[in-house]
C-alpha cells in the first residue's frame, strides 16, 4: 500500500482515511482503529458530542437533527437534557410549527419544505440539488420530487433504476487468495461464488468484447486471466511486472 499523506490516518489494515476522521466518535476504518486509544473526540460540526454517550461511557457523536426529537440516542441522555425546552416558541412566529431545541425552541417545516433564512418561514426543500434523493434524473416540484431513469434503465422503485438487462448482472472481486462472483440481484442473500484460486490477488479489470476477467497476483508477480466461459486460468506474463 502507498504511504499515507500528512492529512490522513492509517489504519491498522494500512487503508489510508482523512485526518480529520480520527477521533470523531465514527468508525471509519473496517477494523476500528481510528476510534482507538482516543483520549478526546472532536465532533464535526453538523454532529452532537454526548460526553458519555456511547458504550462504557465514552464519548459519542450523533446528527444534530436527532437532539430534542423525543428518542434517547446517547446512553447519557445529553441529547434530551432537561435544556430542551420550548420556552421561546411562542415569541419565534413559526409558519409550520415548534420543536424543543437546546436554545428553547426551533421552527421547523413538513416534508419536502425547509426552513427559510429568516428561521420561521417554509420554502421549497429542493431535493434534487442534494445527492442521495433519486438515482438517475430528478424533477423537482413544489413540496415534493420526482425520479426517473435515463434511456436503457427502468424503475425498480420510487427513487432507484435498474439496467434493463440487469438479470445479467454479475459483480466480480477479488480477496488476497481468491478470485470471487457475486449476483447483487439474488436476495436476500446474494452470496459470493469463488471463480479462481489466487496466491496473492490485487487489482482486477476486465474486458468486455472477449469476456475475460484480469487480475494482478502481487506474490507471483503476474498478471493472469480468466476466459469467463472456462472454469481454469492462463498465464498471460511470465515476467515479472
Amino acid at each position: 500500500f502507498p504511504p499515507c499523506h500528512n492529512g490522513q490516518f492509517r489504519c491498522s489494515n494500512a487503508l489510508c482515511i482523512p485526518a480529520s476522521f480520527h477521533c470523531d466518535g465514527f468508525r471509519d476504518c473496517m477494523d476500528g482503529t481510528d476510534e482507538q486509544n482516543c483520549t478526546a473526540i472532536a465532533c464535526p460540526e453538523n454532529k452532537f458530542l454526548c460526553p458519555r454517550g456511547g458504550l462504557n461511557n465514552t464519548p459519542k457523536c450523533i446528527s444534530r437533527s436527532q437532539l430534542c426529537d423525543g428518542k434517547k440516542d446517547c446512553e447519557d441522555s445529553a441529547d434530551e437534557e432537561t435544556a430542551c425546552s420550548t420556552s421561546s416558541c411562542s415569541s419565534l412566529g413559526c409558519e409550520y410549527k415548534c420543536q424543543a431545541s437546546l436554545t428553547g425552541g426551533a421552527c421547523y417545516c413538513p416534508e419536502g419544505r425547509k426552513v427559510a433564512n429568516d428561521s420561521r418561514s417554509c420554502i421549497d426543500h429542493d431535493e434534487c440539488a442534494e445527492w442521495g434523493f433519486c438515482d438517475q434524473l430528478c424533477t423537482n416540484t413544489d413540496g415534493s420530487y420526482k425520479c426517473s431513469c435515463a434511456p436503457g434503465y427502468g424503475p425498480i422503485d420510487r427513487t432507484h433504476c435498474a439496467a434493463a438487462n440487469s438479470s445479467a448482472l454479475m459483480l466480480y472481486f477479488v480477496h488476497d487468495r481468491s478470485v470471487w462472483r457475486i449476483n447483487p440481484r439474488l436476495k436476500p442473500d446474494p452470496s459470493p461464488q469463488l471463480i479462481a484460486n489466487t496466491t496473492g490477488a490485487s487489482g482486477l479489470d476486465y474486458h468486455y468484447d472477449k469476456n475475460m476477467l484480469f487480475w494482478s497476483d502481487v506474490k507471483t508477480r503476474k498478471v493472469l486471466l480468466l476466459h469467463l466461459h472456462l472454469v481454469h486460468t492462463e498465464q498471460l506474463d511470465h515476467g515479472v511486472i
